[in-house]
């Protein structure tokens, strides 16, 4: 599983990284402000899980935070990265503006289970259980889809999201390759 984890704080980093390499063997990539993480997400990159302090600095080692700054991530992850679990994981939470983020968010069968998954949710740090444990079922989903064979001649080239695309098509259709 892919993580962009969206986290200035040093000692909140290492806990999530090592967490969620525990639990889910995931590939973390970090990004400690609003400019890293828009500069990682309009590099084009593709994750599974963007988890976002709603609380961040405008850029590495910047003073200025706040709530606004994980706000504008969040909103590049819908605009250029439709379907991307989003979790924003933060000890000081208004919810007014989380509400409004969160009420963007749709719940959707992601894995053509017939279960729908929130795309956008909000954790306290201090739950980082409940989050963790929300995180091992979103790989056991992720594992789940590998299942799934698709066989491409050797000349098509698609890229892993692409394939992923294909296997959903296939689970809706109750295949198992394709």
């Amino acid at each position: 599983m892919r993580v962009l984890l969206v986290e200035d704080e040093e000692a909140m980093i290492q806990t999530l990284r090592a967490h969620l390499k525990t639990v889910c063997d995931a590939d973390v990539t970090v990004a400690r402000s609003r400019d890293s993480a828009l500069s990682v997400l309009n590099e084009d990159h593709h994750f599974d899980l963007v988890v976002c302090d709603l609380k961040i600095p405008t850029q590495d080692g910047s003073l200025d935070v706040a709530e606004e700054h994980g706000i504008r991530v969040h909103d590049e992850v819908v605009s250029m990265h439709p379907g991307t679990f989003s979790r924003f994981l933060s000890g000081f939470v208004n919810l007014d503006n989380v509400g409004r983020s969160l009420s963007q968010g749709a719940t959707e069968d992601v894995f053509a289970t017939g279960e729908r998954w929130p795309l956008v949710e909000q954790h306290r740090k201090s739950e980082l259980p409940v989050f963790l444990e929300w995180a091992k079922e979103l790989n056991s989903a992720l594992a789940d889809l590998e299942q799934v064979e698709i066989d491409l001649s050797p000349d098509v080239a698609i890229d892993d999201f692409q394939l992923r695309t294909l296997r959903i098509y296939a689970k809706r259709l109750s295949g198992s390759r394709i």
